[in-house]
């Protein structure tokens, strides 16, 4: 199967997600060391180990979407859409998290007198939400053409 051009994206952004997510595993690895330690970065290891979970899930889920994409048979505008907005939502979350894991901060507060903590559970958010609207688009999108 030849990918189009929307769904190339998205497997070059899940091979990017993959990269992230090992040198997020070696970030993890290294935020295990004793604080004593001259490879210890200063941040927890929590923070950073969900970092790296979710670009690894990323990474994987990506181009899992990009052939549904492809299966869905949509416009290429309505592609492109969805890819643009699949990218920015991923995106927005791995920022989050990304953001958390530097400053130690889950950012799973809604209230948290930490205006860090506000910020990563806000950007998490918003970008796990904009990925749900755009799946639940593409599965509307696969069923349509298979009741046709």
């Amino acid at each position: 199967m030849q990918l189009g051009p929307a769904a190339r994206r998205l497997v070059q952004a899940g091979a990017l997600c993959l990269v992230l997510g090992a040198l997020g595993g070696l970030w993890y690895f290294l935020s295990s060391q004793s604080p004593s330690s001259p490879f210890f970065p200063g941040t927890m290891p929590g923070p950073v180990r969900r970092f790296a979970f979710w670009s690894i899930e990323a990474g994987v889920l990506l181009p899992i979407a990009a052939l549904f994409l492809e299966i869905a048979g949509a416009r290429p505008e309505r592609q492109h859409r969805l890819t643009m907005a699949l990218l920015a939502g991923t995106g927005l979350k791995l920022l989050g998290l990304a953001i958390g894991a530097a400053l130690s901060v889950y950012g799973v507060q809604i209230m948290d007198p930490r205006p860090s903590s506000v910020v990563v559970m806000s950007l998490r958010l918003v970008g796990e939400g904009t990925v749900l609207w755009c799946l639940i688009a593409l599965a509307r999108d696969l069923l349509r053409r298979r009741s046709t």
